[in-house]
């Protein structure tokens, strides 16, 4: 276990094999074009994958759909380590794909951001009612993460 937080780090080898070779992307893919992905139909599968990825500060849940293909979502849970960013480019593995991550929700508004796979840029955003309201860029997410450490949620700069 990484010391400063509850979740896993990648770093710690212990699921040898697991977050590597993109073997993860196929089970991120729900649909492509209307055609469902029939491996992905398999729920005991799902609820592994959500458990383990839980055990390293990810929480699997919905769907969002990009150029006609629906992939899982994702939110990264506070604490998550920096370093399991690997994972996001192990879960969606193409290149220079912008992945939309919620990090927070709340009544009138969420607070999600657009993680690059290839530069690992992200891109802050704050959603209400569908709308973008605002939005900061970072060049990483270790730089993402340590922004979000010194300001709470109601006070980013946008």
């Amino acid at each position: 276990m990484n010391n400063k937080s509850k979740y896993k780090s990648v770093l710690d080898n212990s699921e040898a094999g697991l977050f590597e070779n993109y073997y993860l992307t196929d089970l991120m893919i729900i649909s492509k074009n209307g055609r469902k992905v029939r491996a992905n139909e398999n729920r005991a599968l799902h609820i592994l994958l959500r458990q383990k990825l839980l055990e390293y500060g990810i929480f699997l849940w919905g769907y969002f759909e990009e150029e006609g293909v629906k992939y899982k979502a994702i939110t990264a849970l506070e604490g998550i380590p920096p370093e399991n960013k690997e994972i996001f480019n192990q879960l969606y593995g193409f290149e220079d794909f912008e992945v939309p991550i919620l990090i927070k929700n709340f009544d009138s508004y969420g607070i999600s951001f657009r993680y690059n796979t290839s530069s690992g840029k992200c891109d802050l955003q704050k959603h209400a009612f569908g709308e973008l309201k605002g939005s900061r860029e970072f060049n990483s997410f270790e730089e993402l993460m340590d922004y979000l450490k010194e300001v709470e949620y109601e006070n980013i700069e946008w």
